[in-house]
């Protein structure tokens, strides 16, 4: 990317209407966190960089972008061909120096087989009897009207 590339692109970021207003609000505002104004030097350099690139390249390089903002909604991935769901449990009983076990399960696809360890895990340590289940769920986002 080109020095005066890069300064029309600073400039344009600098002297777009959104962070002017911004800038205005801010200053009002007269907060200890508001920005430092722009000197008028770098706007004039900038201003000259941004000629200088409109005169080496024209006007018709400018690129626009257009934004369609639309819903979006998330679902479980119910499809046949997506991962299985994968259960697991975790340990949430607190040692005898008062420190979470934390000890886990492995992941298993049945329910029942990840449930069975906290069977075993509360016969090794009688005064562990809070669990947490942790369940792996594929999900879906899925696009929705435009708005």
């Amino acid at each position: 990317m080109t020095a005066s590339r890069r300064a029309w692109q600073s400039l344009v970021r600098l002297m777009s209407p959104r962070l002017r207003r911004a800038a205005a609000d801010t200053d009002r505002a007269a907060t200890s966190s508001s920005p430092e104004p722009i000197p008028p030097d770098t706007v004039a350099r900038l201003t000259a960089e941004l000629a200088a690139y409109f005169a080496e390249h024209g006007s018709d390089e400018v690129t626009r972008a257009r934004f369609a903002y639309r819903n979006w909604s998330i679902t479980p991935d119910l499809e046949p061909d997506a991962p299985s769901t994968r259960h697991k449990f975790r340990c949430l009983g607190e040692d005898g120096d008062g420190t979470s076990c934390g000890a886990e399960s492995h992941d298993h696809a049945a329910f029942e087989d990840a449930r069975s360890w906290t069977f075993q895990h509360v016969r090794e340590y009688p005064e562990h009897t809070i669990y947490e289940q942790v369940l792996c769920r594929p999900w879906l986002m899925r696009p929705g009207k435009f708005l």
